[in-house]
């Protein structure tokens, strides 16, 4: 077993037992990873809001050798975003022009991840999701020039 440290985005949660909850993180430097959250579900849980979905979190886990769960040790919030998990079409609308193409790709990468498609470790996917949702997530329509989508969002199949 070794302990790894990284950069996170919840993905999902399951409850596993009474007190003890699955989570689903897309990760920085491990790609997507299962761990045991110990205790998740307790009202006062080490681990806080650091586990609600979309939340950006450092997290800290006992990777194992085998097919077995991780265990999360510890999981720090970085950052919310509150709105932003409520309506993808908002998402998308206040992310600002420039960045669209480069945060669509990056979500399908997540999308992949979710659905299992991929467990590889992609940094630099991982790194447009976070600006994007921090560009949408520091102005809102109206509140700055990133405002409403002028055009429309395409993904084209090849």
């Amino acid at each position: 077993m070794s302990l790894e440290k990284t950069l996170a985005l919840v993905l999902r949660t399951t409850d596993y037992s009474e007190t003890s909850k699955v989570v689903t993180l897309w990760t920085r430097d491990f790609g997507k990873v299962r761990v045991l959250a110990k205790g998740g579900r307790r009202l006062r849980s080490a681990f806080e809001a650091a586990l609600d979905l979309l939340s950006v979190c450092n997290v800290v886990f006992l990777r194992k050798q085998s097919d077995r769960l991780d265990i999360l040790t510890e999981a720090e919030l970085v950052e919310r975003f509150g709105d932003l998990r409520k309506n993808l079409s908002a998402l998308l609308e206040r992310i600002p022009e420039d960045r669209r193409a480069a945060v669509v790709e990056s979500l399908g990468d997540l999308l992949a991840a979710v659905r299992g498609a991929t467990e590889a470790c992609c940094p630099g996917a991982f790194d447009h999701l976070m600006e994007g949702f921090a560009a949408a997530n520091a102005c809102g329509p109206g509140d700055c020039n990133c405002g409403p989508a002028t055009g429309d969002v395409r993904t084209t199949g090849a």
